[in-house]
């Protein structure tokens, strides 16, 4: 009896994840996204195809350049390249010297939840939706 619970919790938990998971990661790989920053009033355009992804900042109309690397099928890492306007002190040698990873946790038609951050920087880490831009 004990054996058959166990077996019934694990096949409840492993239907359970399936459901709440990525679902197909695929359908995000190219896109435009549109990300609203609580913390910061930030809006972002996220524009991905292949191996580029162009972040639109929506307040200031700056935009900033990274390469994307898919490391899963439903992970990536981002990888700075360039941006329109000038560094700050530090700023350039930071971006170049670290990279963002970045999980999608949840996709949906309209939406996917994601978490990124910089490994090292614990406090880098965020969890947001990104909407799909039509």
């Amino acid at each position: 009896m004990k054996f058959i619970l166990v077996s019934l919790f694990l096949f409840c938990s492993k239907q359970i994840t399936i459901q709440n998971g990525p679902s197909d990661c695929s359908s995000v790989k190219n896109g435009v996204f549109v990300f609203y920053h609580a913390k910061n009033n930030g809006r972002f355009k996220l524009m991905r195809k292949n191996n580029i992804q162009k972040e639109v900042d929506l307040n200031t109309g700056k935009s900033s350049f990274w390469r994307v690397d898919w490391t899963s099928e439903c992970q990536f890492t981002l990888a700075f390249q360039s941006k329109e306007e000038p560094f700050r002190e530090g700023e350039q040698e930071f971006l170049k010297s670290h990279v963002v990873t970045v999980d999608i946790l949840k996709v949906r038609k309209e939406y996917y939840i994601f978490r990124a951050g910089i490994e090292d920087y614990p406090a880098s880490y965020l969890q947001d939706t990104a909407w799909v831009s039509r």
